[in-house]
């Protein structure tokens, strides 16, 4: 590993992982960039749920940034255009 250099890892995905998502059908991804990762969000997708869902999704996010810190590891969040689940032209 470069210094300075962060990788998003198995271990750091395991416990992402057992962060269960309050409803079904939210999308999110994990990006790594040289000094930090993401926590990328899809504008459609999370729009597609009610106010008082998206209040609790937001929660849910705040959650996974906790533990992908925990790690010693920046974590930003990131929102891009789309559902999570078509390619976006860029």
């Amino acid at each position: 590993m470069d210094k300075g250099r962060v990788i998003y890892n198995r271990e750091m995905a395991k416990a992402v992982r057992q962060v269960k998502p309050p409803f079904s059908g939210i999308v999110i991804d994990i990006a790594e960039y040289p000094e930090f990762l993401t926590i990328r969000m899809y504008e459609d997708n999370i729009m597609s749920f009610d106010i008082n869902q998206r209040v609790t999704i937001t929660d849910y996010i705040t959650l996974v940034r906790k533990v992908i810190e925990s790690y010693g590891v920046r974590c930003e969040f990131e929102g891009v255009p789309g559902d999570g689940r078509t390619k976006v032209q860029r």
